[in-house]
């Protein structure tokens, strides 16, 4: 009796462990050698000024594969990774860095907050390297990137005035301006 109890007890806890233990490989070892699993975005707005961050963050390009277990778990990934190898099409493929796109993605912010008046705000990036449970020599496949937005001073417009030295064009224009 004992024997099987003990051997339903540890056999999950081994699985358990090994899975835990190998899981920051399960989602990368696909990867080339140049390639990146973004693992994490991060937006940053470094202001008093209430700025919209859900609004901002609709703008990144390339969002991270979901995962689970406090968001560190990516468990569709490597499911995919061990029962799909070949096949394309079931999970979701995995999202990997492209440089471009994250440009793309400081831009479109950019013009983000020139439309909401920040004419001078400042919008980069910095992809980070994940390193495994912290330690710099254990380098994962994964990167983390950091978008920093430094608003500086808004545009604020007090008045609106006209000038018009035609008549008729300023005849016009304040029977269309009292309509």
């Amino acid at each position: 009796m004992k024997g099987k109890l003990f051997k339903y007890i540890t056999f999950p806890i081994v699985v358990f462990l090994l899975v835990g233990c190998a899981k920051h490989q399960l989602s990368t070892w696909h990867l080339k050698p140049h390639e990146r699993l973004i693992s994490k975005n991060t937006l940053e707005v470094k202001s008093k000024t209430k700025i919209d961050k859900e609004e901002l963050a609709s703008y990144i390009r390339q969002k991270p594969n979901h995962a689970i277990l406090f968001g560190t778990w990516k468990f569709g990934l490597q499911w995919r990774n061990l029962i799909y190898r070949e096949k394309s099409g079931k999970p979701r493929p995995a999202v990997i860095l492209d440089s471009s796109l994250v440009r793309r993605s400081e831009n479109q912010m950019g013009l983000f907050m020139k439309n909401e008046g920040y004419y001078s705000a400042d919008v980069f990036s910095e992809i980070k390297p994940v390193y495994f449970l912290g330690v710099k020599k254990w380098e994962t496949k994964k990167v983390k990137i950091i978008y920093t937005i430094v608003p500086k001073n808004p545009l604020i417009i007090d008045s609106i005035g006209s000038k018009i030295k035609q008549k008729d064009i300023a005849r016009h224009y304040n029977e269309i301006k009292n309509e």
